[in-house]
């Protein structure tokens, strides 16, 4: 199967999410599946420290402002368009997004690919500094709002 993993961030971005989509991204690719990663760029404060990852499993394909978008930061429609292109180069039978703002965008683009879209959230809340979902730490009740539209939105589009 061709199989894309679609999250705003991956290694060598540390966190369990991404450790949880690299482990995922190895074991399918392992197994067979053509995998290919389709994520957000390195920060600028890193690509000097860090080199990006390269593996024989899987291929990464960085979209420029894909981690500023989802923290509201940069506009959806280039991530949108560039998603979309590689997206329909690549010709997925599966598409798993990872994060509430990756799975908002996919659910705009998903009807004009043929890629079932599968989703899943991995992050810890921080309730202490009103940290739900990670967009807009410090303002629980808009992420709240956020999650609540996005669950709502996804069931009645799957229904």
């Amino acid at each position: 199967m061709k199989i894309c993993i679609y999250a705003h961030s991956f290694p060598p971005i540390i966190g369990g999410a991404q450790t949880y989509q690299y482990n995922l991204a190895a074991g399918l690719g392992k197994l067979g599946h053509e995998v290919l990663v389709l994520t957000g760029e390195i920060p600028d404060t890193l690509k000097s420290k860090i080199k990006d990852y390269t593996s024989s499993y899987f291929k990464v394909k960085r979209i420029p402002l894909f981690r500023e978008s989802i923290k509201m930061k940069a506009p959806f429609r280039d991530v949108l368009i560039n998603s979309f292109t590689i997206l329909n180069k690549f010709d997925p039978d599966i598409i798993y997004s990872n994060g509430y703002i990756p799975c908002l965008l996919i659910s705009m683009i998903k009807d004009s690919l043929r890629a079932k879209h599968i989703f899943s959230y991995h992050s810890t809340p921080e309730l202490d500094v009103n940290k739900l979902v990670g967009i807009l730490p410090g303002n629980l009740e808009f992420e709240l709002a956020i999650a609540t539209f996005i669950f709502l939105w996804l069931f009645l589009v799957i229904k």
